[in-house]
């Protein structure tokens, strides 16, 4: 199917109801559009969005917040970030997975595999840090910090043991 292309959490308004409502289709501006009209899997749209979860609490981490709470500490911070994003994204993906299993089995954004959806969404999320990195390092030559402990995390998370999703 035609995914999002540039799914986050600056994609995303909140009403006044508290309906949610997602913006902007057109995909990464810095991708050609023909390369934007290329149907792919959903779950890179996911993946995006838990990027965007550790990026958001991890920049808050970083941030002058440290200095303002007495007695707070950098790596204490980061490991409530790190449970936070856990959490987060457990929700989120609890969500999307019970709503994508409710569908029809010859529904394109179904899924009914879901360890081999797991499988696939962790190599989605090493993908986009990847990206994120290569991105970085032509633009800038300056690797953000958070990129490479968000690939770190994800490389974690891919080599647990643990189901990250329970059907």
């Amino acid at each position: 199917i035609r995914t999002h292309g540039d799914y986050h959490l600056g994609q995303l308004l909140v009403g006044e109801q508290g309906e949610l409502s997602v913006i902007d289709f057109e995909g990464r501006p810095t991708r050609p559009l023909s390369e934007r009209r290329i149907k792919r899997s959903p779950l890179r749209d996911l993946a995006s969005m838990l990027w965007s979860f550790y990026s958001c609490v991890h920049q808050l981490a970083a941030s002058h917040v440290t200095n303002i709470l007495p007695g707070t500490d950098r790596s204490q911070l980061k490991k409530t970030a790190d449970v936070w994003c856990r959490w987060v994204s457990a929700a989120f993906l609890r969500a999307y997975f019970d709503a994508a299993h409710a569908l029809p089995p010859t529904h394109p954004a179904g899924v009914h595999r879901i360890h081999d959806a797991a499988l696939l969404l962790d190599c989605f999320c090493l993908l986009h840090g990847l990206e994120k990195l290569e991105n970085e390092l032509l633009s800038t030559e300056i690797v953000d910090e958070i990129t490479l402990s968000g690939l770190q995390f994800w490389l974690d998370s891919a080599a647990s043991d643990a189901p990250r999703i329970k059907t």
